[in-house]
């Protein structure tokens, strides 16, 4: 009687932890990858290369205003210029980062925008935080740069550069409280040129200096995620074959 009733108990148990999660979402592959090309194949799984599961991001086709730099010259080559970069180390930070079309100097004023949603699969951990870098900014003359983070249409926090020498890493911590489900990133930047007071520019980069926007996530064990049901059925089974191997000892 007792071993049935363990088969019964545990049998559900074995079932869903050999069933994949996810198993509609497409790989993201290895390496980098055209912004272009993650857009066409819809939602992709990410991870460590041991878990490739860990994450599921889907991206937005990039926008853009005003006079881009070269060679962005529209939202449809900024797709297919821009490399977005993935990586990860486990289920505790996840990195993105969208490097190329917007480097090089923007003689007008002009704006990109890049938009994506992360799904953790993990239940028990959730994002808390995100360092945004703008890297490798300069600006000349009289020229301004920004650059803006958005998480869940809420969180927010800003960079900026002003005429200073050389090229330089903007970064700034956006922290928000554990977000277990699917969020959403916006990231904004922005080249602001007056054309009136001889050469200037405000520019991400150049032929030698890589630039980049880059979210390093953070993720972390929260208490107020719920349990999955394998634990949940692990623990209730384990509960009930204590109390039935006690039954049987007092008997």
């Amino acid at each position: 009687m007792l071993k049935k009733l363990l088969f019964t108990v545990l049998l559900p148990i074995v079932s869903m932890t050999i069933t994949p999660s996810n198993a509609n979402a497409s790989m993201c592959g290895s390496g980098g990858f055209t912004l272009n090309a993650l857009i066409s194949q819809g939602s992709c799984n990410w991870g460590d290369g041991i878990n490739n599961n860990l994450f599921t991001l889907t991206f937005s086709t990039a926008s853009v205003s005003g006079s881009p730099a070269s060679p962005g010259t529209d939202a449809a080559s900024v797709n297919n210029g821009t490399t977005v970069s993935l990586s990860s180390t486990g289920v505790s930070n996840l990195m993105v980062s969208f490097l190329g079309t917007f480097t090089g100097n923007s003689r007008q004023s002009a704006t990109f925008d890049f938009q994506y949603s992360v799904v953790n699969n993990d239940p028990l951990f959730g994002v808390v935080s995100d360092v945004f870098t703008v890297q490798n900014a300069r600006v000349i003359g009289v020229a301004a740069l920004g650059g803006v983070k958005e998480v869940q249409n809420t969180y927010q926090t800003i960079v900026s550069l002003v005429a200073v020498s050389g090229f330089h890493d903007l970064t700034n911590t956006l922290s928000f409280p554990a977000i277990n489900t699917t969020f959403s990133v916006e990231d904004t930047l922005e080249l602001f040129q007056d054309l009136g007071f001889g050469p200037a520019s405000a520019q991400v980069g150049d032929d030698t200096h890589q630039g980049a926007l880059i979210n390093s996530f953070t993720f972390a064990s929260s208490t107020s995620a719920t349990p999955e049901p394998f634990t949940m059925l692990l623990t209730g089974g384990g509960l009930l074959t204590v109390g039935l191997l006690r039954r049987r000892r007092k008997a």
